[in-house]
């Protein structure tokens, strides 16, 4: 009850304040504040007028009372002629000048647009859009797509597996027995090799083709030979897989127990693994193409390019009974000569007699081809260089120079051909002449050989502190460290796809590298 009583005097109130509001808006809009008043009194001009003024009812009272009916007639004015305005003196308005600022600037856009497009698309004497381009069928296309691969390839203690050579993503990992392994490779060979969309490893009497996406196995390749006999050298070129046959148990499968038995210069641990016979099989359809036999093929001097199969081989009849392929007779150094086979029918193109110097025994003894030279490099007790002509095995140049050191591969190296030099630390020769084009060359460390691209060569550090590869340019002479891991001991820094590849290699090493892992550099 009460809230309500409150209620009802409240909207009373409401509607006197209201009204009392309406009255002072009055008074005001009729007459004249007390401020105006007081002023107009304080002016001569308006003092002697009243200071009263009507009230707005008044007003109205005498605008009524003055009100007639009586309506005055006018008469109209004859009409006026039209005469169009000056353009200059109307002027533009500024609605009108953005409208037409607007649609101008679009149409200028998409004036420019499509005359830019039709540039771009117009047939032109260089490739591009609207131009003809050989691309070749879809067949040719797929099959360009198929190939054009990058894979790694790592073999470790008994295993296989294959890695995306630009992500490192391992695509396949397989185990295999213990006659996987080949080792001591400087005296003997790979037992692996890769195209483009394959790898192929030899293992006891057969070599054996994988897919290097899948590592799915494809066909395998029985080794040629009329006796028993194990796959020995394997290389493929272009439509052809290469191999050649040794007597089983001939690889090195095994380390020998006493460190660095690899740098070893005495006869047993250099004794070279030599073939019997070199061969080549049609890689899509296994069959063979062609078969050579001669004297001792020297696995480590067969070399492939420009057409032709090269390699050194020895003709002493003593060699015929050897019992092993891994020969260190002194006979293996006499009646040597240097071949040339056609590599597509494996007709001899060429043979010629050569000599080396071979006391001692050689620790290694490569062969190496590039352009129109064959480059044979050997070491005894100094490193000696021979330049052979491709065309005839003529001797162009010989040098020699002594070893940086006798140990962790000092006296091992594997020559180094780039561009136009050869290069046999600390020494690099020029391939047409044999002048001398470097000299004194950064020592390399660590137990591995040089490897090199176009115009880099690559070689682990000696300081194992610090970690171990080097990126040397020979074009600039600069050096690049990459710290914190390393490659194998022999040659395992690969250049392919744009890429260096380091394969990892140090997982049981003594040295001192904290980065076990496969890396692959990019250039910048």
């Amino acid at each position: 009850m009460g809230v309500a009583i409150a209620v009802v005097l409240l909207v009373v109130l409401a509607a006197v304040v209201l009204v009392s509001a309406s009255k002072r808006r009055d008074r005001s809009a009729a007459g004249l504040s007390r401020e105006t008043r007081k002023r107009d009194r304080a002016n001569p001009v308006l003092a002697g007028q009243s200071s009263s003024a009507p009230t707005g009812r008044e007003v109205e009272a005498a605008a009524a009372a003055e009100r007639s009916d009586d309506v005055v007639t006018v008469e109209s004015a004859p009409p006026e002629p039209f005469v169009a305005p000056d353009p200059m003196a109307l002027g533009v308005s500024r609605r009108q000048f953005f409208n037409r600022s607007l649609v101008g600037m679009m149409g200028l856009g998409l004036s420019g647009f499509g005359g830019a497009s039709l540039a771009f698309l117009w047939p032109q004497g260089v490739s591009g859009f609207g131009s003809k381009i050989k691309v070749g069928n879809i067949v040719e296309l797929l099959a360009d797509i198929e190939t054009s691969n990058g894979f790694l390839y790592v073999q470790g203690d008994n295993r296989i597996w294959g890695q995306d050579a630009f992500n490192g993503t391992i695509l396949w990992n397989y185990e295999f027995p213990s006659e996987l392994r080949r080792v001591n490779t400087p005296r003997d060979g790979s037992n692996m090799c890769a195209d483009d969309s394959s790898l192929f490893v030899a293992m006891r009497d057969r070599a054996y083709r994988f897919d290097g996406r899948t590592g799915r196995l494809l066909r395998s390749f029985p080794v040629i030979s009329a006796d028993a006999a194990n796959w020995g050298y394997i290389a493929n070129n272009g439509n052809l897989l290469f191999g050649s046959s040794v007597k089983p148990g001939s690889e090195y499968t095994k380390f020998k127990g006493t460190p660095y038995w690899y740098d070893s210069s005495g006869t047993q641990d250099t004794a070279k693994v030599c073939s019997d016979n070199l061969f080549a099989i049609d890689k899509q359809t296994s069959l063979k193409k062609w078969e050579y036999r001669g004297g001792k093929i020297i696995n480590t001097t067969i070399a492939i390019g420009g057409g032709r199969v090269y390699f050194v081989e020895s003709n002493s009849s003593s060699l015929r009974n050897e019992p092993t392929s891994r020969i260190d007779s002194s006979s293996l150094w006499s009646s040597l000569r240097l071949v040339a086979l056609n590599s597509q029918t494996g007709a001899k193109v060429w043979s010629k007699s050569i000599t080396v110097n071979k006391s001692p025994y050689p620790v290694v003894f490569f062969l190496a081809q590039a352009k129109d030279r064959l480059i044979l490099s050997y070491s005894t007790s100094r490193f000696y260089v021979d330049a052979f002509s491709t065309r005839n095995g003529s001797k162009v140049w010989s040098k020699n120079h002594s070893w940086n050191r006798n140990h962790h591969g000092g006296h091992m190296y594997h020559p180094v051909i780039v561009d136009d030099a050869v290069i046999v630390e600390p020494y690099g020769y020029r391939l047409s002449n044999g002048g001398t084009v470097h000299r004194g060359l950064p020592q390399r460390g660590g137990c591995s050989t040089m490897s090199a691209s176009h115009n880099t060569v690559h070689y682990i550090n000696w300081d194992y502190d610090k970690g171990s590869m080097y990126f040397w340019d020979v074009d600039t002479g600069k050096r690049r460290l990459v710290v914190g891991s390393r490659s194998s001991c022999w040659l395992s820094l690969i250049s392919g796809n744009g890429m260096i590849l380091s394969p990892t290699a140090s997982s049981g090493c003594r040295c001192r590298y904290p980065i076990q892992t496969s890396i692959g550099f990019m250039r910048r």
